[in-house]
């Protein structure tokens, strides 16, 4: 249901996120590109094609290639799912920003 599997954190440090996608409910309003200090994950298989993808990393922001999404929605039948790979340190939790995002996201999710 959450679309992709974990396959590491190569990256700690802090970098540029792109909005993908502005007009989702999850991420409106949310600066783009904007700079977080954060523990990337990496995924087994890129979800791209199988999810809606709001949010990136820049990979060049952390001297990589690649595509390499953080925040996506799945809609399979009338359920949805968010997943978000951000908040591995208390000042994310503690922003503002990040939390609207993560209640826009369960509202989202319930169909609210």
């Amino acid at each position: 249901m959450v679309g992709a599997y974990f396959k590491e954190h190569p990256w700690t440090q802090t970098a540029t996120v792109v909005v993908e996608d502005g007009s989702h409910p999850a991420t409106a309003g949310v600066e783009t590109p904007f700079r977080l200090l954060e523990e990337f994950y990496t995924f087994q298989r890129n979800p791209r094609g199988t999810v809606h993808v709001l949010e990136s990393l820049d990979a060049r922001s952390v001297g990589a290639a690649g595509d390499f999404p953080l925040a996506w929605t799945q809609t399979i039948g009338r359920g949805r799912s968010y997943y978000n790979a951000l908040g591995h340190f208390s000042e994310t939790w503690n922003d503002s920003w990040f939390q609207r995002q993560l209640a826009a996201a369960i509202r989202w999710t319930a169909a609210r």
